[in-house]
């Protein structure tokens, strides 16, 4: 099975490569799904492609974006995606600094669709994800096939999760364009940053 594994360390460099044969990575067979795993100062995030389909993995990079407390025009961050293509399967994973997540909404945007991936959950605990604040820590990932959905998840929701809305929604859309993970923060007193987040894309290549 083909896959493309994205790597990023703790000093932000990154690289994608094609990797065939075995993997220690732990992947689940059929459509793509993101993990994001933790192994000492590397953060492995790898997504199998579905049989005539490619893969591709792509990170904002740390980028420690405030969001504005209190605020429902938000702030976006956006990963730009140059492969031409059908969606097959879509997950995000994020990585977000914030001390009370229940005031946090998130969603994905492709032009004017967009996914709700988690408003108001997780009660007042700490943080879409762990350890450190940047690419290397650990991720809350949204698949929709994983087990639990993220209503029922508690911070800082480490591993992955359904989203609130189904991702399949973009399933069939052109993959090249501007991808926008949406960040608002909807009552007073904290606020918290976006640290880092990736998108991974199942989608075959148009001819």
């Amino acid at each position: 099975m083909r896959r493309v594994i994205w790597a990023r360390s703790i000093a932000g460099e990154a690289r994608d490569c094609e990797a065939t044969g075995r993997s220690s990575v732990l992947v689940r067979a059929g459509l793509a799904v993101v993990l994001a795993l933790v192994l000492s100062a590397v953060t492995l995030l790898a997504i199998p492609g579905a049989a005539g389909a490619k893969s591709k993995l792509l990170s904002s990079g740390p980028i420690h974006l405030p969001i504005p407390n209190n605020a429902p025009t938000g702030v976006f961050s956006p990963i730009g995606f140059g492969k031409k293509g059908t969606v097959k399967d879509l997950n995000v994973a994020v990585r977000i600094s914030h001390p009370n997540v229940s005031q946090l909404n998130l969603y994905l945007f492709k032009g004017e669709k967009y996914v709700p991936l988690a408003t108001t959950v997780g009660g007042e605990g700490n943080d879409f994800g762990s350890g450190t604040a940047d690419c290397a820590g650990s991720f809350t990932v949204f698949d929709g096939a994983a087990p639990t959905f993220i209503q029922t998840g508690a911070a800082p929701f480490n591993g992955a999760y359904r989203p609130q809305q189904s991702l399949a929604l973009f399933n069939g859309d052109q993959s090249k364009g501007t991808w926008r993970l949406f960040a608002y923060d909807d009552a007073g007193g904290t606020s918290g940053l976006i640290d880092c987040w990736a998108l991974g894309v199942n989608y075959k290549k148009k001819k």
